[in-house]
């Protein structure tokens, strides 16, 4: 072992000097100062989404009236029969967006499985009481969440692919 490599043993000093990155302080200043569109509510979209089906499904849940002259009038015949009905249709819209989706992020898709887990336990617990308003007024709840989740990964693979 000779005397220079006692004192250097990984050959640093037969490296090449580093030059350090200039200054990039003016790039990030016009690049703040630049008028950008950029998106400042990113969760806007599928919060008015999900702001929109609650008012469609409370408005669709009316309840029931109560006239003086006749008694209890239901205003709409059957709610379960709707709730059914639209939990069918939301379903089937799911399966499409699932499709167009494709693969999630990893913090979407746990998202997503812990909602398919709440509607498993919510099928089960429908079949002790099919005919149960409060357990299918869930189902239809979650559901909607699961489609506002896939609404917001569409919106943003839209938005990435059109910046390309």
């Amino acid at each position: 072992m000779t005397a220079s490599t006692k004192k250097d043993p990984f050959g640093l000093a037969e490296m090449g000097q580093l030059d350090p990155p200039k200054d990039q302080w003016p790039t990030i200043r016009a690049a703040l100062e630049s008028p950008v569109n950029t998106r400042r509510w990113p969760y806007a979209v599928p919060a008015l989404a999900a702001a929109v089906l609650a008012a469609v499904l409370i408005w669709q849940l009316k309840p029931v009236e109560m006239t003086p002259e006749i008694g209890p009038q239901p205003v709409q015949a059957q709610p379960i029969d709707r709730l059914v009905k639209l939990s069918r249709g939301m379903e089937n819209r799911l399966s499409e967006y699932r499709q167009a989706v494709g693969t999630l992020p990893s913090d979407t898709a746990v998202k997503v499985m812990e909602l398919e887990d709440l509607i498993a336990v919510l099928d089960s617990q429908i079949v002790q009481a099919p005919r149960s308003e409060t357990l299918w007024y869930q189902r239809v709840t979650l559901i909607g969440d699961l489609l506002s989740l896939y609404m917001t990964q569409n919106e943003t693979s839209a938005r990435l692919y059109a910046s390309l």
